[in-house]
């Protein structure tokens, strides 16, 4: 005995939009959630690109539906076209949770479905889109939007088109680089770099620190511009590593300084400087060179950093200042020509 697979009758209207076929209907907002999937990122995984929803938002939604107030705004989902048939007035919808994902409206959705009234919620609704281009819809929709990380659109950005402008693809770059540094359990960075929370005491924002190393990787004008992917890695890994070495106590706190934005700032406005003249004098830069070149400057006391304030005047004053510290005790008397990491 076969059993029918229950579906939703809506009825719909269809319009195109640059080759792409919209289909606008209303449905119960219990209903559309026995249809849709929410594909959410999850942290420290490449899988998902929906921010978790927040429970005390879509709580929030729904004690305002139940209060007799309206969602006007339409939800934007993809229906997998096994899922979905439309014969010029009705969209059809097989229930179950893979036969559609929700790209825009999650929290809306999900806060209207808990309500006790059951609203009908307006749905525009694309047949058949591929992850890529469901990616591309969900940062074109919220990538200006106040409630999306910036990180999460920057944990993106290589799903995005491929005619990317160079401070994007080096945006990219950044996050490759941190997604390759968290994940790596001997660095210092592992398991510091947060792309879908907001970071806690000993965490890095993923926005921050795209922030200060995109400028460093981008292709055209970067110090490791022209650099691997897998060297970039290196070099800031080894700077970080000579950082420990040199600063033991400052860095075994529950919250160091280097990992705050005074302070990872001030010391990426310093890298330029104690890069060039690593290699300059010792040819590598290897966590033993790196070392050895910065504790000439292991006597500064970090923990001022701490009263320095924040933004970007306070970073690039400790920039400033680890720089003529560096000045008086280093002196340029050598060239490289090669690169020596481990």
């Amino acid at each position: 005995m076969t059993t029918k697979v229950k579906e939703h009758s809506y009825d719909c209207l269809e319009a195109e939009q640059n080759g792409h076929k919209l289909h606008l209907f209303f449905a119960s907002a219990k209903e559309i959630y026995e249809f849709v999937s929410i594909n959410q990122k999850e942290e420290d995984a490449s899988e998902g690109y929906q921010r978790a929803a927040s429970p005390a938002r879509t709580t929030a939604i729904s004690k305002f539906v139940d209060a007799g107030n309206v969602i006007p705004l339409s939800i934007l989902i993809t229906l997998e076209k096994k899922a979905a048939t439309f014969d010029g007035k009705h969209i059809k919808v097989k229930v179950g949770k893979k036969s559609g994902w929700v790209i825009d409206g999650q929290h809306r959705l999900i806060g209207a479905m808990k309500a006790q009234k059951d609203v009908l919620l307006p749905v525009v609704a694309f047949i058949g889109l591929s992850l890529d281009e469901q990616i591309q819809q969900f940062v074109t929709v919220n990538k200006e939007a106040k409630g999306v990380p910036t990180s999460l659109y920057y944990s993106l950005l290589k799903k995005l088109p491929a005619k990317l402008s160079a401070a994007e693809l080096a945006k990219e770059r950044a996050a490759d680089v941190a997604l390759m540094l968290r994940s790596d359990e001997n660095s210092p960075f592992a398991g510091r770099i947060v792309s879908t929370t907001s970071p806690k005491n000993g965490q890095l924002s993923l926005v921050n620190f795209v922030r200060k190393v995109a400028p460093l990787v981008r292709e055209d004008t970067g110090l490791l511009g022209t650099y691997s992917l897998e060297d970039q890695v290196k070099i800031i890994d080894n700077f970080y590593l000579a950082v420990r070495n040199v600063f033991p106590k400052d860095f075994a706190g529950a919250d160091p300084v280097f990992f705050q934005t005074i302070g990872f700032g001030g010391l990426f406005n310093f890298f330029p400087t104690l890069f060039s003249y690593t290699l300059g004098e010792k040819q590598s830069f290897t966590v033993a060179d790196v070392t050895d070149v910065l504790s000439t400057i292991g006597h500064f006391d970090v923990s001022q950093w701490k009263k320095g304030g924040t933004g970007s005047a306070a970073e690039l004053q400790v920039g400033k200042d680890l720089v003529e510290e560096f000045r008086q005790y280093a002196t340029v008397t050598g060239s490289h020509s090669g690169l020596k990491l481990s």
